[in-house]
C-alpha cells in the first residue's frame, strides 16, 4: 500500500461528502467515520510492519559487513592474543546475527501464515474478484498456492490490499476470525457502500 493509496482513499471520502446532501450525509456519517478509522488502522499497521522489516534487514546487512571485517582481521592477526580476541568478537557477532535472522524468519512465517488464512477466508467471496488483480498469487503446490515461493514484501502487500478492500467496504459480511463462515458463492456480489460515489474503488 503506497502513499498514493492513502490519498486516493481520502479523496474518495471527500468526494462522497461533496455529493451528499446534509440529510444523506447525516445518515451515513458514522459509517464513513468508521471506514476512515479502519483504513487508518490498516495504513498504520502496514507502515509499522514494513518499517520493522526494513530495519531488521539493514541490521542484518550491517552485521554481515562487520563479520566480514572481523574475518579479514583474523586472517591478518599476528599473535595469539589478537587472534583469540578477534575469534571471540566474531563468535559473538555471528550469534547475534543468527538471532536477528531467526527472529526475521519467524516474523516472515507469521506474515505468510496470516495471509494464507486471509486468502482462504476471502477467496470464495463475491468481492474477491475486485481485489485479485492487485494480489500476487503464486503457482499451486499440492493443490494450494505456494506462499513460500513469493517474497515477504509481496506477502505484506497482499495483506495490505485485502485490508484496504475491507476498509473500503468490501467483504463487509466476512468475519475474519471465523474463516469457515466465508464460503459465499463467487457470483453472489456484495456491493461496496462506496461503489456509487465518485472516486470509489470498483
Amino acid at each position: 500500500m503506497s502513499k498514493e493509496s492513502e490519498q486516493m482513499f481520502k479523496n474518495a471520502l471527500a468526494s462522497i461528502r461533496k455529493e451528499l446532501t446534509p440529510e444523506e450525509y447525516g445518515k451515513i456519517a458514522a459509517h464513513l467515520k468508521t471506514a476512515e478509522g479502519e483504513f487508518q488502522d490498516v495504513w498504520d499497521d502496514f507502515q509499522h510492519v514494513y518499517r520493522e522489516t526494513i530495519d531488521r534487514k539493514e541490521k542484518i546487512r550491517d552485521k554481515d559487513r562487520e563479520i566480514e571485517q572481523l574475518q579479514d582481521q583474523l586472517k591478518s592477526a599476528k599473535d595469539n592474543t589478537e587472534v583469540e580476541k578477534i575469534r571471540g568478537d566474531l563468535k559473538a557477532m555471528k550469534d547475534e546475527n543468527e538471532k536477528l535472522k531467526q527472529f526475521q524468519s519467524e516474523i516472515h512465517d507469521q506474515q505468510r501464515s496470516k495471509f494464507s488464512q486471509m486468502y482462504e477466508t476471502h477467496k470464495n467471496h463475491g468481492d474477491f474478484e475486485r481485489v485479485k488483480p492487485f494480489l500476487k498469487i503464486p503457482d499451486e503446490k499440492d493443490g494450494k498456492p505456494d506462499w513460500q515461493s513469493i517474497s515477504i514484501d509481496e506477502i505484506v502487500k497482499n495483506i495490505a490490499e485485502i485490508e484496504k478492500a475491507r476498509a473500503y467496504g468490501s467483504f463487509a459480511d466476512v468475519k475474519i476470525h471465523q474463516p469457515g463462515n466465508s464460503k459465499i458463492p463467487p457470483n453472489q456480489k456484495t456491493e461496496s457502500p462506496f461503489s456509487k460515489f465518485p472516486g470509489a474503488k470498483q
